[in-house]
């Protein structure tokens, strides 16, 4: 493909993007980078608790995630409105949560910024 500015079509996964530049006088410079394509947000699960679950104590959130293509980036915990980074962790502690209905929001970011919640 020769041009100035160009777009393709790429699939997902790893690759290497070359370019090659040659001036008038016939001399070439070559330059080449690994890439990571990723249009697929990460998976998210609540492994804790159940949804509905009446808890009594301390309230432990957790959840797993997964992202085949770039790997995970970060975790957000939103809970009861509130946003905690949690970064790389996949469970928090809310000690002694006041009585009531709560609601906790997680959010995963893989390397490429797609973003899954549950």
């Amino acid at each position: 493909m020769t041009c100035w500015s160009c777009k393709a079509d790429v699939a997902e996964g790893t690759g290497t993007v070359r370019v090659i530049a040659v001036d008038r006088a016939g001399n070439l410079a070559e330059v080449a980078a690994d890439i990571t394509v990723d249009y697929t947000k990460p998976v998210l699960t609540i492994t804790s608790p159940a949804e509905g679950a009446e808890v009594s104590g301390d309230l432990m959130i957790g959840w797993t995630a997964t992202d085949a293509v770039s790997g995970i980036a970060r975790y957000e915990l939103l809970y009861d409105g509130g946003t905690t980074t949690v970064q790389h962790e996949t469970s928090y502690q809310v000690a002694e949560p006041r009585e009531g209905d709560h609601v906790a929001v997680v959010r995963v970011w893989d390397q490429a910024g797609n973003m899954a919640e549950r």
